[in-house]
């Protein structure tokens, strides 16, 4: 099952989850999110400036997908779906290895 989940509404978690000694363990400094969604390790994270790819278990960016403001990501079938605030309005992103890619 693939955990779609609101970067804002994420940090409003864990801010109040604070007095039950939780503790941030790792952060990384992106333009302004507006959407996350996870799929497998890796999380695909919409901000105002495009879509970027970071690897959860080093938490570094390993790819920007996309450079349009990005409101939205679902992951459906090895593509994103990213939702914009341009004309294009909707993108369709291949995101599966390269290995898996056909011609």
């Amino acid at each position: 099952m693939k955990w779609y989940v609101s970067f804002l509404m994420m940090l409003f978690l864990l801010s109040c989850l604070a007095d039950a000694k939780l503790a941030v363990v790792d952060s990384l400094t992106t333009p302004p999110a507006t959407d996350v969604a996870l799929d497998g390790g890796f999380a695909y994270v919409a901000t105002t400036v495009g879509l970027f790819k970071i690897d959860l278990s080093t938490f570094n960016i390993v790819s920007i997908c996309l450079t349009s403001p990005a409101n939205d990501v679902v992951l459906d079938g090895g593509f994103a779906y990213v939702a914009t605030a341009i004309n294009t309005g909707l993108f369709k992103i291949d995101i599966t290895p390269p290995r898996a890619h056909h011609s």
